[in-house]
This record gives structure tokens, sequence and C-alpha cells, in this order.
């Protein structure tokens, strides 16, 4: 068997939300407010992004480096046939 290390690369997705009041004629829907047209008021207002402690990590590319000697610190995964 060989040894050969893999570089997982991968983007962060963290759920975020920012609240605010508008104040609507009262014949206007707040449900048929387009949500680009309310997050472009919102930048403008300078209203701030609160982001959550949790997020998703999805993998998005790899790299495999031959290492001689494969370092102590990594963990080793050992695979059994074809994947």
């Amino acid at each position: 068997m060989k040894r050969v290390t893999i570089n997982l690369f991968g983007t962060v997705t963290y759920q975020a939300s920012r609240s605010f009041v508008i104040e609507l004629p009262d014949d206007v829907s707040p449900a048929t407010l387009d949500q680009q047209f309310l997050d472009t008021h919102a930048d403008e207002a300078r209203i701030a992004w609160d982001f959550s402690n949790e997020g998703f990590v999805q993998a998005t590319d790899f790299s495999v480096e031959e290492l001689k000697p494969v370092p102590d610190d990594l963990p080793v995964i050992t695979i059994v046939g074809e994947s």
C-alpha cells in the first residue's frame, strides 16, 4: 500500500438573517414584495446581517500530494478496493 495526502477544499455556507420594519400603504400586501427589492433596501439602510453559529461545508475540490515521509499529525484512512 502507498500513502498519499489528500487535501479537500470546500465552501462554507452559514445561515444569516436581518430584521427590520417597513412602512407600506394600506393597499399593498407584504407578501407581494420582491425579495431582492427588500434586500436592496436593507443594504442601502446598512442593516447588518446576524450570522448563526451553525454552518454547512460542502467539499468542492481536492488535491493529491505524494509525501515522503507522511506527516504523523494527519489522520489515516485505509481504503480497500475501488471507490
